[in-house]
């Protein structure tokens, strides 16, 4: 919440927005939930209960978006057999996620970006699995966007999201659903674009940036040293864009 203080107070630069961890790297979505989170907190940030609190209630969102999801996958449409199978799937797989030590801190002890990021993105997967309901591209699209704006990670989704959209609609509707992305992040960020935009564009969507190694908890196991170094970034780039060209082809052979 410290990194909205700046925005609070006027500043649209984004090379002047910051933190105790850092400068801002986040899109406009980011500032919106945490001026909210800010409020709910004293209004200045220091009732951190509060705060707590609404992540709960994040929390809790999630995991019943998250709930519908499990079910969509394995109970519906199924009969006899299969539909028990489902069904003790569905239960082992919400006790897992219940189980995760990782997701309770996240929600109620850092706070995080991550945690109302993951719930929009999840949202726009259910509504992607809504086949009854109208025009559900174009509402998926709306809360991938939105996800988007807090965290640029949900670009990770793009090829999928791309996929989905071709693969169930026309090429118009398509056309309709990348300008319904395009357009929220038009809109949220228009307060940036439009007066220091090559500074909000820079550092909201900073491909490049460099991660701090005391923050990484999945790669702790390496050297610091090894973990900033530019050929294990272009390793992994090349790995993840290796594995989605894989499954892009298998798809097409299977279409």
């Amino acid at each position: 919440m410290e990194e909205v203080t700046g925005y609070l107070q006027g500043e649209r630069n984004y090379y002047n927005l910051k933190g105790g961890t850092g400068p801002l790297v986040y899109p406009a979505g980011f500032l919106y939930v945490y001026r909210f989170a800010r409020y709910i907190a004293g209004g200045d940030g220091t009732d951190i209960r509060s705060a707590q609190w609404l992540f709960v209630l994040v929390y809790l969102a999630n995991r019943l978006v998250v709930g519908f999801i499990y079910k969509r996958a394995f109970c519906d449409a199924r009969r006899g057999r299969d539909l028990e199978l489902g069904r003790w799937k569905f239960a082992i797989a919400l006790a897992l996620l219940s189980l995760s030590k990782r997701v309770h801190s996240l929600y109620s002890l850092r706070l995080f970006n991550d945690c109302v990021n993951v719930l929009l993105m999840n949202v726009a997967i259910l509504l992607f699995l809504s086949p009854k309901l109208p025009h559900r591209n174009h509402w998926a699209s709306l809360a991938y966007s939105l996800s988007v704006s807090v965290k640029m990670n949900s670009l990770l989704y793009a090829p999928a999201v791309l996929l989905l959209y071709l693969q169930s609609s026309s090429v118009f509707s398509t056309l309709v659903s990348l300008s319904i992305c395009a357009g929220v992040q038009l809109v949220l960020g228009y307060p940036f674009l439009s007066t220091y935009p090559i500074p909000y564009l820079r550092k909201a969507f900073e491909l490049d940036r460099a991660f701090f190694y005391k923050w990484t908890v999945n790669l702790k196991f390496l050297p610091e040293s090894v973990f900033l170094s530019p050929p294990l970034s272009l390793s992994l780039l090349f790995l993840h864009l290796s594995g989605i060209s894989y499954l892009a082809l298998l798809l097409l052979l299977v279409l």
